[in-house]
């Protein structure tokens, strides 16, 4: 198994395909996301069902769910695989291939589903597309009154 290491430079790619792959699932899951909690699992969990139906998550707690990770009992930022916990922020920056700042884009600016579909699509356009810029744009005219 390939251990994750935890540095975000600035240079690192964004992993756009899983990045889509997990902005996808939650288009076809709305009922599943809540971009205000990392991971918030369905009471029915058990550990031979990693998840069920009314698992609830962000972008940052769907990337770790269908990667493999599971949520640390009693601990809603931790998730574990294997014999290692990590912070779900950590781990899905790492699988994502995102630099500090767009994970704090994506994971803390972000609000909704199609403000994720628009930053991914500017990510696959362009790797290196200034996100932060992106969503700063949005947040101007979504409160801009006329």
């Amino acid at each position: 198994m390939n251990e994750l290491t935890y540095t975000t430079p600035a240079h690192r790619r964004p992993n756009v395909a899983e990045l889509d792959r997990v902005v996808t699932f939650i288009e076809d899951h709305p009922e599943q996301h809540n971009q205000s909690l990392w991971i918030r699992p369905d009471p029915r969990d058990n550990a031979s069902e990693p998840w069920h139906c009314g698992t609830v998550g962000c972008l940052a707690g769907w990337t770790v769910l269908l990667n493999g990770w599971a949520l640390v009992p009693d601990d809603d930022e931790l998730v574990r695989r294997g014999n290692r916990e990590e912070s779900v922020e950590n781990v899905a920056e790492e699988i994502l291939g995102l630099n500090h700042n767009q994970s704090y884009v994506l994971f803390h600016q972000a609000q909704n589903v199609d403000e994720l579909r628009l930053l991914t699509d500017a990510l696959k356009s362009d790797p290196h597309a200034d996100i932060e810029v992106i969503m700063d744009n949005l947040e101007y005219y979504e409160n801009y009154d006329d």
